[in-house]
């Protein structure tokens, strides 16, 4: 069975691992464009920048989900 906690967990890092692939789609067609194709090159720059900003939201949910998931298993462990 799962707990709250594990699910808060495994949904930041699933989170995390998708913000993760699409930084890296987005970077991928980022570098196949020609250096001509300047709208084109400003539309994917947007998108890596907003990817980035994504992936470090999603790093921060789950550092902040692992430390209260630790918190919580500390606090069981002291009860016993």
């Amino acid at each position: 069975m799962t707990t709250p906690i594990q699910a808060d967990v495994d949904d930041a890092r699933r989170e995390l691992e998708n913000a993760y692939r699409e930084y890296e789609r987005a970077a991928q067609d980022l570098t196949s464009l020609p250096p001509i194709a300047t709208h084109e090159r400003a539309a994917l720059t947007q998108r890596k920048v907003e990817a980035w900003n994504s992936l470090e939201a999603a790093r921060m949910r789950y550092e902040d989900v692992q430390k209260r998931a630790g918190g919580s298993q500390q606090g069981m462990s002291d009860e016993s």
